[in-house]
């Protein structure tokens, strides 16, 4: 029994030029040709051809070739008022807008005429009124994220899929999937300029040079740095956070939350970190001084945790090991020389409160008599700690 995948039922009533009268030469007539998903030539393409049939062909594969993925033949459905595409197993809706795009299966496709490949026309990193130093929008293979400006470095606001339309309209569209409308629609106005539809803001994409321009503010050249300290580089210096470790044979770790993903590095320009994963190009870092790093493309700054944090946070790891014990020992536990630092944990934590509400700086020691981990806060304040969640738990 075919099944029916329509989730689109009403939208011949509200999209529909072709209407609903069930003429295929009609409908033909709009939607014959080739169209690409989300107007990506080097995507998904949708072949509609004048006998009433239709093909589906994959992205292009690394030889910029395709592959026929479905196809079928065109009915109307009379019950639905709709346009049905129907292949061996499955019937998919599919009607044309008012303006001009193919709606299949849910997903806008734009005539081949009026697509480009998205990766080749916009891949970059676009920032407002072209400063280097404000919110930008970073595009790659027709998907986008977009970054805020916050202090010395970025955070991430929010992604989507880019739907792009040539022709006449020359639009680009971010498409939030998780909202009704669009996170932000663009008028395309040169090869390296885009701007929202209001004409309120502008952006433009700057290349690697123009992004570097300026780094001398970060603390001068970071040439001839040795970065191969035996140390780790967090993000933001903060421990807990993700982070890098370089070994001196060109090799490094790349570790977050529990995972570790190794990889190779080399020094370009004396200042240029180059860091390839499977032999694929993953981070390109400014090497500010020994202690810093600058993520070129996140615009994230990567630094060594200082042992001066320990007199800023208000407990070192020696005096956090003292009153946890006498903490235990207040709360019945049979301790005696048995509290050590965890060989994984020797150094400060950003940890989540019981409520999961914020996170706090904490040393984290296990007690090798019951096997549990606990936390002692920078405040003075001991906990249970749950390993799996990251979390304090109260001190039973």
């Amino acid at each position: 029994m075919r099944k029916i995948m329509i989730a689109l039922l009403a939208v011949c009533v509200a999209v529909s030029i072709a209407g609903c009268s069930g003429d295929l030469k009609g409908f033909l007539a709009d939607a014959e040709g080739d169209w690409y998903a989300y107007g990506n030539s080097s995507g998904e393409m949708l072949r509609i051809s004048e006998d009433g049939t239709w093909e589906l062909y994959e992205a292009l594969d690394s030889d910029g070739d395709r592959s026929v993925s479905d196809s079928g033949s065109i009915s109307y459905d009379s019950e639905y008022k709709i346009w049905t595409f129907e292949s061996v197993k499955y019937i998919y809706p599919c009607e044309i807008t008012k303006a001009g795009l193919l709606i299949y299966k849910g997903d806008t496709y734009v005539a081949a005429h009026e697509s480009r490949d998205l990766s080749e026309r916009f891949d970059g990193e676009w920032y407002l009124d072209g400063d280097s130093n404000q919110d930008y929008y970073l595009f790659e293979a027709g998907a986008w994220r977009y970054y805020e400006s916050v202090g010395m470095g970025y955070s991430s606001v929010d992604s989507g899929r880019l739907i792009y339309r040539g022709g006449d309209t020359r639009e680009l569209t971010a498409v939030d999937p998780h909202a009704d409308d669009p996170f932000a629609v663009f008028s395309v106005v040169g090869d390296d300029q885009i701007e929202t539809k209001d004409g309120s803001q502008i952006y433009l994409r700057l290349s690697g040079l123009e992004r570097g321009e300026g780094f001398e503010d970060f603390g001068g050249s970071g040439a001839n740095a040795d970065i191969t300290t035996a140390t780790f580089y967090y993000l933001d210096g903060e421990v807990g956070e993700p982070s890098l470790f370089f070994f001196p044979d060109g090799s490094v770790d790349y570790d977050y939350d529990d995972v570790t993903i190794e990889g190779n590095y080399i020094i370009e320009d004396e200042d240029l970190l180059v860091i390839s994963v499977d032999g694929e190009v993953r981070w390109v870092l400014m090497i500010v001084s020994e202690t810093t790093l600058f993520d070129m493309n996140t615009g994230d700054f990567y630094m060594i945790y200082s042992s001066e944090a320990d007199d800023r946070y208000g407990l070192t790891a020696n005096q956090a090991d003292i009153f946890l014990t006498e903490a235990l020992l207040e709360a019945g536990h049979n301790i005696l020389d048995i509290i050590e630092i965890n060989e994984y944990y020797g150094e400060l934590q950003s940890v989540m409160t019981e409520d999961y509400s914020d996170h706090v700086m904490a040393w984290i020691f296990r007690n090798e008599e019951d096997g549990n981990f606990y936390a002692m806060t920078m405040n003075g304040d001991a906990y249970r700690y749950d390993l799996v969640n990251g979390a304090l738990m109260a001190l039973e």
